[in-house]
């Protein structure tokens, strides 16, 4: 059987499992878009990975230092959106993107970036 491009991605996309739900026995214990205005479910495909260590050390190697240092969790943070469109806002509203916004339309939020804008995703 040969499948299309949109049936071999569909299979990639999953939601993604909110652990502190799930263990209160929610019957929907998905984790939500980070987007303020959305009300959908994250998917795997739109995630974040913010890794708050030296480059040079492997993941798993800071993971396992900062455990064992008692910091109660990982060096490792991850936001997780509904949409590309949803991410490419939120990424737009942060640090020097959010500056250039203010300069180009006199707000940080709710922006795409430049290039993005029109009839996308």
């Amino acid at each position: 059987m040969t499948r299309t491009t949109f049936q071999q991605h569909a299979r990639l996309d999953r939601r993604i499992i909110n652990m502190d739900r799930a263990a209160v026995g929610e019957e929907q214990p998905y984790g939500w878009c980070l987007w303020d205005e959305c009300d959908r479910y994250s998917s795997t495909l739109y995630r974040k990975v913010w890794h708050q260590h030296d480059s040079r050390i492997p993941c798993e190697v800071a993971d396992a230092r900062a455990i064992q240092a008692g910091a109660g969790s990982g060096v490792h943070r991850m936001t997780a959106f509904c949409s590309d469109r949803h991410l490419k806002f939120w990424w737009n509203a942060n640090g020097g993107a959010a500056l250039a916004s203010i300069d180009r339309t006199g707000r940080a939020y709710g922006n795409l970036p430049a290039g993005f804008r029109g009839r996308y995703g």
